[in-house]
Parts: structure tokens; C-alpha cells; sequence
């Protein structure tokens, strides 16, 4: 938030009459009224000089407006220009780049404006931003309208976003036109982020439904404007290091219909944090368009619900993203690049929604190619800032317990039950570990059929666990736990942090072996020399875990 709010209110009110000048300018050309159209045109390209001028001079009280003068004031500038040279000789792109470019730039300017000078930096005014005028601001006309009729232009608007790196753009490109399906009805929208080796000319060649051009390349204030003018019922947003497989749309889609608290699809790939490939085998590109055939047909057994999911590529509902009646809504104004997956997680479970993995649907990753260059910036010292932040919004670590599953553990664990299955999580934080058992379950054994009962003595996590779990409880002494397990046996107990409560573990891990059932397995991170002790050698290690089976 700047000192002078007056600076900030006469910016919004000159980025209001450019916007309203934007639909004069574009009725200007319905109209042929072109002498009209270069006196308005002149007079905007003042008016944004001007704006330029006062966000120049708000750098030296925050340098984030360098980023907006950058990303969204000298992109519009860029904009303008080519519109000038459009209408001059009377092509039909100066209508193309008024309505779907510039317009959306200054619809994000607007936003990013409103919330620099007079939002941020005051957590309870971000978060009355946050829950109330987010989407307003934000809003897509379009999405909006048919959200009222229930009709869409679009089945799908498909993004590819790119910044250079056009060798992969292409290949990008070429496999979204050969593997979407023909009967699913899209737009491809191509975002050129300030890339200079001929993407803009490659993506002209295309003949793409849209096309974005920002000149420059600004990925926190810029990027987010694409979302202004998608016209489909879903987003599919695709980076330009992937390569989609066979049926990859059609599967994810399936996904997303079958439950309308399901907010969030993303399909396997190689090549991505948090545990979200599937095994596979291949040595070049035709292999792998092979195995993508082979491997993407639709299972519900395959669709993992997780804690959160990185999103090289992902679907989601544009009623959800771009309207305040969905389920939840991912604040790409504030957190920009580096931890989007982690608060997109945390707002879909908290507003009751769902994250899926779709392991019916593989697609190919080569790894960073998007956004290396731009994340390049981030300190260890930025990473542990942004984690701070979250955490003051959201009361939880986002890469604290249960963020990803841990992989050793389940080396040990056959998740192959079939009847009524009975989990426990204690102390699983996010609660990734105790939902994978569960969720594997339904995988290796088709079974439905279990129970996932997560406690915890942290009050920070209480809100998270409910929503992954069928129940959930906040336990205050160990009295609390014998409870639990007077009337429950568990096939599966997962321990993972200490608790903060006393208690003796003697009595504890009693309690814990007597509530397994015959075939029961307990799995305790990090256990103490008495733990390891009392269980006699009856155990197997895997790096900090031990898991115990009767």
C-alpha cells in the first residue's frame, strides 16, 4: 500500500477512461469512422504516457510497480501501436487485438493498481480482497453470460503459453492439433510472453482462435490477462515443454464431469516435483506417443484425489476460476510464480472442492522449459518468504507435514485390501500420506470401500483434514485416542508427527497395537530408540519411517 493514496485513485480513474476508450476505439472501427479512431487513439496513447509517468514515479516507494510498468503499462503501449498500424490498413486484427488484448491488459492493470496502492500490506484488507473482490475484478464477461444460460462458445479453451524455446513450442503445438479429439470443441489460445526467436510469427502461422501478444516478458503481472478472455466451460492450460498423448482431453474431462466438487485435473507426467509420474518405458518420442496410447484409456480407479498438484499442465472449470459463485479461486495477483500449487490446494480443499490426479491421461514433460528462466530469480531466501506469507493467510506450512506422500513409505505398504478397509492418520499435517492409502487402495484393488479417520493435536491442521477425510478429529490427551479405538480397529495406521499433547509412550504404542486388526500395519516417522525398542526387531526401515505388520 503507497503512502500518497491520491496517486493511487487518480490512476484508477485514468485507467477507467482507457478503458472506456477501448470500446470507442472498437466501435470507431465497426463504424469506419477512422479519422475518429486516430484523434481517440492519440489521445489514449496521452493519457497511458501519463499513467507510465506515475507508476515510474511509485518505483521508488515499491519496486513491484517496475513489474507492472513493464508487464502491463509498456505491453499496453506495445498494444496500441500495432492496433494503429492494423486499422491503417484496414485489417481485421485491429478488432482481434482491441477486444482480446488490449482491453484484458487494462482490465489487469486496473486490478493490479487497486491492489498495490491500496490493498497490500494490510493482511486483513488482502484477505477481504482475496474473498470478495478477487473474481469481481477479475471478471470475464464472457464466462459470466454463460454462466447465466448454462452455454458456452467453447466445450474447452486450450492456453499455450511461451516464452522462446520454439523448437518445443512446436512440437507443443503439433501434438495438441493431432491428439484433441474432433468432436470436443475448443479454442487454442496462444500467449506469446515477450519471446524474441519467431514465436509470434510461428503462432501467426497457426491461425490460432486467439492470439496474445505481450511484447514484454513479465510473468507476474502479465501473465494472468489470458484469463480475461477464455470463452470455454474449462481451461486446459498447457506450457510449451509438454506434449499431450492420445485421449489426454477426453480423460480429464471424464474426470471432471463425474463429480461437480472435483475443482482441479491434471494428467501424469515425467519431469515434475510431487510425485506425479506413473512408471513407463520408452527411449524417444514415438515410444512415448506409443505408451500414452496404450495407457490413456478411462479408468475412475486411476483418479487420485491428492493434497495439491503441480500444474505444467491442467484443467479446471472457468465458472470456478473466474466467477465468486465456484469452489474456489487461485489468487495468481499475489503469489505469482512460485508457490501457486500450494495455495490453489489449500483454497479447493477448504472450500470443499477436489484435486485429481488422472493417471488415465499421460502426457509428456521435458522439465522446466516455460518457466526456468523466469523462476531463476528465486532465492532460498524468497522461498522461505513466500512460505511465511502463506502461512500467515492460511495458518499452515505449505510445504510442512503431509504436503506430498512419501514414497519409501509406500514401498512397505500393499494397499491391496479388498472388504472394509479402516485407516488412521495421526499427526499427518496436510494429510497426503494417510489420503494415499486410501486413494491406493481404490487403485491396486478396486475397492471403495474404506474408511479414513485423520486426528491430530494440531489445531493449525484441523480444517485440512476434515475435508480429505470421512471424519476427522482435534484430540487433547491420550485419553482422547483409547476413545477412538475402544469401538475401531485400522488396517492402517500412519503416525507421523510427534504429538505436542504428553502422554507416555509405553501406553501409547499399547493402544496402537491393540487397535490394529489381524493383518494390521503401523507406520511411525521418525519413532524413538524405546519405540524401535518395544517392537522387538518386528519391523522394516525405510529411510524414516518403520512399518510394523502383525
Amino acid at each position: 500500500m503507497i503512502k500518497d493514496k491520491s496517486i493511487g485513485y487518480e490512476l484508477l480513474d485514468n485507467i477507467a477512461v482507457l478503458q472506456e476508450a477501448s470500446n470507442e476505439l472498437y466501435k470507431c472501427l465497426q463504424n469506419n469512422m477512422f479519422v475518429e479512431f486516430r484523434e481517440l487513439s492519440g489521445n489514449f496513447s496521452i493519457i497511458l504516457q501519463q499513467i507510465k509517468k506515475n507508476v515510474t514515479y511509485l518505483e521508488t516507494e515499491d519496486i513491484f510497480f517496475r513489474k507492472i510498468k513493464i508487464g502491463l503499462i509498456d505491453n499496453a503501449v506495445d498494444s496500441l501501436e500495432r492496433i494503429n498500424l492494423y486499422e491503417k490498413t484496414r485489417s481485421s486484427l485491429a478488432f482481434s487485438k482491441l477486444e482480446f488484448e488490449l482491453a484484458p491488459i487494462l482490465g489487469e492493470l486496473y486490478m493490479q493498481i487497486y491492489f498495490r496502492c491500496l490493498i497490500y500490506g494490510d493482511i486483513e484488507k488482502e484477505k477481504k480482497f482475496n474473498e470478495n473482490e478477487w473474481n469481481i475484478l477479475r471478471e470475464n464477461p464472457y464466462i459470466k453470460d454463460s454462466i447465466k444460460t448454462n452455454e458456452y462458445a467453447y466445450d474447452v479453451s486450450i492456453v499455450v503459453i511461451a516464452y522462446n524455446q520454439l523448437k518445443y513450442t512446436k512440437q507443443c503445438i503439433d501434438s495438441i492439433l493431432k491428439n484433441t479429439s474432433s468432436h470436443i470443441k475448443y479454442e487454442l489460445i496462444l500467449l506469446n510472453h515477450g519471446s524474441s526467436d519467431g514465436t509470434k510469427e510461428y503462432f501467426e502461422s497457426i491461425g490460432a482462435t486467439k492470439q496474445l501478444d505481450l511484447k514484454y516478458n513479465e510473468l507476474q503481472t502479465a501473465l494472468p490477462v489470458y484469463l480475461r478472455i477464455l470463452e470455454g466451460k474449462y481451461l486446459c492450460c498447457i506450457s510449451n515443454d509438454i506434449l499431450v498423448g492420445a485421449n489426454y482431453l477426453d480423460n480429464m474431462i471424464t474426470c471432471m464431469e463425474s463429480d461437480p466438487s472435483i475443482a482441479f485435473v491434471v494428467p501424469t507426467t515425467p519431469n515434475i516435483a510431487n510425485m506425479q509420474t506413473i512408471p513407463s518405458e520408452f527411449s524417444n518420442i514415438k515410444e512415448m506417443y506409443q505408451f500414452a496410447k496404450k495407457n490413456n484409456i478411462s479408468d475412475p480407479y486411476r483418479w487420485e484425489r491428492r493434497t495439491r498438484l503441480m500444474d505444467a499442465i491442467a484443467m479446471t472449470r472457468t465458472a470456478d476460476l473466474l466467477s465468486s459463485t465456484g469452489t474456489g479461486h487461485i489468487p495468481l495477483n499475489i503469489w505469482g510464480i512460485a508457490f501457486n500449487d500450494d495455495v490453489r490446494g489449500i483454497i479447493i480443499n477448504r472450500y470443499g472442492g477436489k484435486s485429481m490426479l488422472v493417471k488415465d491421461a499421460f502426457c509428456y514433460h521435458f522439465g522446466s522449459v516455460t518457466l526456468r528462466e523466469e523462476s531463476d530469480y528465486l532465492t532460498q531466501q524468497h522461498v522461505l518468504e513466500r512460505r511465511k506469507t502463506i502461512e500467515k493467510y492460511y495458518g499452515v506450512d505449505p510445504w510442512g507435514t503431509g504436503c506430498c506422500y512419501d514414497y519409501h513409505l509406500f514401498q512397505s505398504l500393499s494397499c491391496k485390501n479388498q472388504g472394509h478397509v479402516k485407516i488412521m492418520g495421526i499427526n499427518c499435517g496436510l494429510g497426503s500420506n494417510s489420503l494415499k492409502v486410501k486413494e491406493s487402495i481404490k487403485e491396486n484393488a478396486h475397492n471403495l470401500d474404506s474408511y479414513l479417520l485423520n486426528i491430530t493435536d494440531v489445531m493449525e491442521y484441523e480444517l485440512d483434514q476434515r475435508v480429505i477425510s470421512d471424519d476427522s478429529k482435534i484430540i487433547n490427551n491420550i485419553r482422547d485416542i483409547e476413545e477412538i479405538v475402544s469401538t475401531n480397529k485400522f488396517h492402517y495406521i500412519i503416525f507421523e508427527d510427534k504429538f505436542r499433547i504428553k502422554f507416555s509412550e509405553n501406553q501409547l504404542l499399547k493402544i496402537l497395537l491393540k487397535s490394529l486388526t489381524e493383518d494390521g500395519v503401523l507406520a511411525i516417522r521418525n519413532p524413538s530408540n524405546y519405540i524401535k525398542k518395544e517392537l522387538h526387531g518386528k519391523y522394516e526401515i525405510q529411510e524414516e519411517w518403520i512399518i510394523h505388520s502383525k
